[in-house]
């Protein structure tokens, strides 16, 4: 039997186009943060901001905030990504609804950069030792469990297409967080 046929992507988005054209600056941010941490339900969320492309979103698979240009304006602005699939992304900006929008549209006019959110405890990011024992049992779980700390880390991060420092800093622990098994 033939493989299925995939679902074709949704039309080019004038209405987003109209959106990224119009939206201030200023309050888009904002905004779609705001879009993103309602995702979550509230919580203590960490963030940080990656140079990334649309494979390594997928495999984070979080929600997150992409800065978007338009040719017709000087500056740019941000949507909030609620939901990435092969063919299409769903991004909402400002107080509108979300919109279903190709790929290829959204891949055209992002400039690469990207703010995730995840959960992280706020004592987390202040107690050190209690940082090491969740990023050790997360490395662990993920197949990186060599007895320095500095090494396991760089492994993954070389895995998860992080520069390998073997530093457990912020981007670090949103890819562990992300890729590590479990509820989200």
């Amino acid at each position: 039997t033939p493989a299925p046929t995939p679902p074709p992507p949704p039309p080019r988005s004038d209405r987003l186009d109209d959106i990224l054209r119009t939206t201030p600056r200023e309050a888009c941010f904002a905004t779609a943060a705001a879009r993103v941490e309602a995702v979550w339900g509230g919580g203590a969320l960490a963030r940080t901001t990656l140079r990334t492309h649309f494979e390594q979103l997928r495999s984070l698979d979080l929600p997150a905030v992409l800065e978007m240009f338009h040719p017709a304006r000087r500056d740019t602005c941000f949507v909030a990504l609620l939901r990435l699939d092969e063919r299409s992304a769903v991004v909402a900006v400002g107080g509108a609804s979300e919109i279903e929008v190709p790929i290829s549209q959204i891949d055209a006019l992002w400039t690469r950069d990207a703010v995730l959110w995840w959960l992280e405890p706020a004592e987390m990011r202040t107690d050190r030792g209690r940082r090491e024992a969740w990023a050790r049992q997360a490395l662990s779980g993920l197949g990186h469990s060599e007895p320095e700390m500095a090494a396991a880390v760089s492994r993954f991060q070389e895995s998860a297409g992080l520069v390998p420092d073997g530093l457990l800093g912020p981007r670090t622990r949103m890819a562990l967080f992300a890729l590590s098994p479990g509820s989200r």
